[in-house]
């Protein structure tokens, strides 16, 4: 009897301490992974705050710059749709004007008219019925082309520029116009903005879009 007693005995220390042993490990591990992200986190505050941007930086904003342009696009047709909400509307007017550096930035108006088109500031631009008999429009921006990489031209302002084609049409329940396709080009910019992040204000690097034209 003592035998199976001492048996029984070992067999629940081994599990006693296995379980004190694994609960161990996963604290560890949890440990490990918590200051796993906090570096990861120091990390990346540390890129977004430094004072100038790395060439892998730089080409990474004028990526994400193209990516915008064609954001640009999207919002516009979302914009310009008098079959969605207003709603809707006013907030793709807020998210195309977070896409530019200001609102003073000046766009070349939409009008298939040749002779009334002309610069317009961005609210100016946003305020214009370019097709007033029209329900909708769909705008294509492709063949983006990046014609000068951006390059430091202050202490916190990086510039450049890209080309593109846009095409778009606009509906009516009973017409479609479809516009030729049109080059463009456009001022990108990558630089520094205070932003919030929960209790912090951080000073980080971001790219914008500028003049239109």
């Amino acid at each position: 009897m003592r035998k199976y007693l001492y048996i029984f005995g070992a067999c629940l220390a081994y599990v006693l301490l296995s379980s004190k042993s694994c609960d161990s490990d996963q604290e560890d591990n949890a440990v490990l992974q918590k200051n796993n992200i906090e570096k990861t986190k120091e990390s990346i505050i540390a890129g977004f705050e430094a004072e100038t941007l790395s060439d892998t930086s730089l080409r990474a904003f004028e990526i994400k710059a193209q990516q915008k342009l064609v954001d640009f696009g999207d919002y516009l047709g979302i914009y310009y749709d008098k079959t969605l909400d207003p709603t809707m509307k006013s907030q793709a007017g807020l998210m195309i004007k977070n896409l530019f550096v200001s609102d003073r930035v000046l766009i070349r108006s939409l009008s298939p008219n040749e002779k009334d088109k002309r610069n317009l500031s961005l609210a100016a631009f946003l305020s214009s019925d370019y097709f007033p008999g029209y329900n909708s429009i769909q705008i294509k921006i492709d063949s983006i082309v990046l014609t000068e990489p951006l390059h430091q031209s202050t202490g916190y302002v990086y510039s450049g520029s890209l080309k593109f084609h846009y095409l778009f049409k606009a509906y009516s329940s009973s017409d479609t116009i479809s516009v030729s396709k049109h080059t463009m080009k456009v001022d990108i910019f990558a630089e520094k903005a205070t932003k919030i992040f929960g209790a912090d204000t951080l000073r980080v690097w971001g790219v914008l879009l500028g003049d239109m034209h």
